[in-house]
């Protein structure tokens, strides 16, 4: 994955001289698990760096594309698929 122009992509590319830290915080569903994955650079003064990656469970989700056919479904055997025409 490549970053499109914009303010990430500008920052992923700017010069770290003077940076002492840097953070990304992405938040996503792994497994129905709403995660926080915390990516940091800690920037030494010999021009070293030391990264981290962190994922912190946050709370449990539900399967959305699930739910909807669910849903669907449900629905195809309760309504009349005429009845809806009128609205």
């Amino acid at each position: 994955m490549s970053a499109e122009a914009g303010p990430l992509k500008s920052a992923f590319e700017t010069d770290t001289k003077g940076v002492v830290y840097q953070e990304l915080i992405t938040y996503k569903v792994i497994k129905n698990m709403l995660t926080k994955e915390t990516v940091t650079r800690t920037f030494q003064t010999d021009g070293n760096y030391i990264d981290t990656v962190t994922h912190k469970p946050l709370v449990e989700t539900v399967d959305h594309a699930k739910t909807v056919d669910d849903v669907l479904r449900s629905m195809k055997t309760t309504v009349n698929p005429d009845s809806l025409d009128k609205y």
